[in-house]
């Protein structure tokens, strides 16, 4: 399930046929795992202790062991916004079993801007919260500010350049990674992607797990600019639109983010280090 919402803060005519305008969208969005299905393509990785069944994902203790790992870590899952990566984007984690909600610990999650330096795993809340249509534990990932604002310089210098797309921000951080191939070994300026990852403790008996769902909602703002390409305007008739960039950028339902660190390492022509 995905949804956009779209709300223009401020529109002005620069010059003709060119517009920018300052918009900010909101998407819901709804990533879920169905274990009894068994269709989910390998959306997260479990621990050797669990079973794949019609029933779910089940783990049946054996006598004497107790040392078992019994962890549930999703694949990293990108935000829903190929153009730029929202400021801020809020999260509720339901998980279908059958032990009590109380029996999961460490239900956590950690965010990356480039899909290889990561932030430190953070707790999501131990309670369930229902808000709207969304439900399960909630969190909150947000990139430090100061690494935003130093961001934003290599994006200003960027935009000096004259980019074939000013709006294409997966380019911007190509760009940057040329310039100072460090950056985002250093700064995560944006939340590009998010991994999940709970466990249960090992003598917690029999366990099914049969469902995962993330709800995610995210917020992208800034300035978008494009063309408006019309034909020559007639005596008391409205010029007919041709071509409406801006107007595409505005209401397109966004693929996920898709900016790789190692990816814009090789096409920089610099090694890339260990992780």
């Amino acid at each position: 399930m995905r949804k956009v919402l779209v709300f223009l803060l401020l529109a002005a005519l620069l010059s003709v046929p060119t517009f920018s305008v300052s918009a900010q969208f909101t998407t819901l969005d709804s990533k879920e795992v169905t274990f009894t299905k068994k269709d989910f393509k390998d959306q997260v990785t479990f621990s050797s202790a669990f079973t794949l069944t019609d029933e779910g994902l089940v783990f049946q203790p054996v006598e004497g062991q107790t040392d078992q790992v019994l962890r549930i870590e999703s694949r990293p899952i990108p935000t829903p916004s190929s153009i730029r990566p929202p400021g801020s984007f809020s999260m509720w984690l339901d998980i279908s079993t059958s032990l009590p909600n109380e029996k999961l610990k460490n239900v956590r999650f950690r965010y990356s801007s480039d899909f290889r330096h990561w932030s430190e795993w953070q707790p999501f809340s131990d309670k369930i919260e229902s808000v709207g249509t969304f439900k399960g534990r909630s969190g909150d990932a947000v990139s430090n500010s100061d690494s935003w604002n130093r961001y934003l310089v290599f994006r200003n210098e960027w935009i000096r350049t004259n980019p074939q797309d000013p709006n294409d921000e997966n380019e911007c951080s190509h760009w940057i990674v040329r310039q100072d191939s460090s950056f985002f070994e250093k700064e995560k300026p944006f939340v590009g992607y998010v991994q999940y990852s709970f466990e249960f403790p090992s003598d917690s008996g029999p366990i099914s797990v049969q469902h995962i769902e993330l709800s995610t909602m995210s917020t992208t703002g800034g300035l978008f600019s494009g063309t408006i390409v019309t034909e020559k305007s007639k005596k008391n008739k409205k010029p007919k639109v041709i071509s409406d960039n801006l107007g595409k950028i505005l209401t397109q339902s966004f693929a996920g983010w898709s900016f790789d660190y190692n990816e814009a390492l090789s096409k920089a022509g610099t090694p890339a280090n260990k992780p």
